[in-house]
């Protein structure tokens, strides 16, 4: 009975890599493995770390044991539970991204439908957004305005920063993910539509789409002001994964990279400190120049047979963190690399620690 529960509940969980999941979880079998490695060395809540690197734990869906945890990669600690230790409650359902703005951290809470807003040094609860369906990604548009991406609502949602409210919804054709502000208008990935879509800011209006594949969620801007954007297989019917490089300016695609159908899609764009290389996961950890024109066919980091999830980059060191959500079920690991592919160091995380995020 403990295996049929364990796979139904992650058989039910709405991820964008729910399909490699399955294949992984077949392969290792469906029983619920207890990890047995001692808790690392506990910071308290407060300290003060310039390089703090943060990692949402999505949990086990409708589990309830999202977490947030904490890296100091100068003291090579972690702190695990770092939400709970700060506020002495649980986070919610599904920890899916922390977006840090004027001293601010906003904590997506997917399953729970909330945005959780906490100061950024101490991580004492500011307040919540609620009234949301399935909050993905928070975007900051202006000082008191933010746009958060919805799996279910077929809307973006328009958020008073000042009230910690929803004020209105600008109307998606379902699914959206990562958004990126540029020359004053926020670019809105949809994985259920070929399009990705641009918002006028003001108005808060779609005011213009951009043909690309299905499956549309990663999304980044290089050193030179241009978007790059990730489309992934098996999202919304698409049969092949795409990396498309765009001017936001024209609004017209520069260069595109379409992979054959069935290969593994490229997800988690990331930059390097400068902007001028971009980092993806495709099972391994690839590295290109912005000016490439081919992808790359030798991997940076070999997955080694470690289930990648997240990939983060740090701005100041370069330093590359990668989360291993290694069965979906036991806590995962984050792995530290530096700028020239050498591990540092690993950490033992929460259960699916995915989005990595840096103060």
């Amino acid at each position: 009975m403990e295996k049929v529960r364990c796979f139904t509940q992650k058989f039910w969980s709405i991820k964008p890599y729910s399909i490699r999941f399955l294949f992984v979880f077949l392969l290792m079998g469906s029983s619920c493995v207890e990890d047995k490695p001692p808790e690392p060395v506990t910071v308290n809540p407060g300290v003060e770390n310039s390089d703090r690197v943060f990692v949402c734990n999505e949990g086990n869906f409708q589990f309830g044991n999202s977490s947030v945890s904490v890296l100091f990669p100068r003291d090579t600690t972690i702190v695990n539970n770092y939400y709970r230790n700060a506020n002495n409650k649980p986070l919610g359902d599904v920890c899916q991204s922390i977006t840090f703005f004027q001293n601010r951290g906003y904590i997506v809470v997917n399953n729970s439908s909330k945005v959780v807003v906490v100061n950024d040094l101490d991580f004492r609860e500011i307040g919540v957004i609620s009234n949301l369906e399935s909050p993905r990604y928070l975007l900051p548009v202006s000082n008191s305005k933010a746009y958060v991406s919805d799996l279910y609502a077929n809307a973006i949602h328009v958020i008073n920063l000042n009230s910690l409210s929803k004020e209105s919804e600008i109307p998606m054709a379902g699914w959206t993910e990562e958004m990126s502000l540029i020359y004053g208008f926020a670019f809105v990935t949809c994985r259920a539509q070929p399009y990705l879509y641009v918002v006028e800011t003001v108005d808060n209006k779609v005011v213009d789409s951009i043909a690309v594949s299905k499956g549309a969620g990663s999304m980044v801007v290089d050193h030179l002001d241009r978007l790059w954007v990730s489309c992934s297989v098996g999202v919304s019917g698409s049969t092949s994964s795409s990396l498309y490089c765009i001017d936001p300016a024209s609004r017209e695609v520069i260069k595109s990279f379409n992979l054959d159908p069935g290969e593994t899609s490229i997800s988690h764009l990331e930059l390097s400190s400068s902007k001028d290389s971009i980092y993806f996961i495709k099972d391994h950890i690839y590295k290109m120049s912005v000016e490439a024109n081919e992808l790359p066919s030798t991997a940076f980091i070999n997955s080694e047979g470690r289930l990648f999830y997240g990939l983060g980059v740090s701005s100041r060191s370069g330093d590359v963190f990668i989360s291993d959500a290694i069965d979906y079920n036991q806590r995962g690991r984050i792995f530290q690399y530096s700028a020239a592919a050498t591990l540092k160091w690993s950490y033992l995380a929460g259960i699916i620690p995915g989005n990595i995020s840096f103060q």
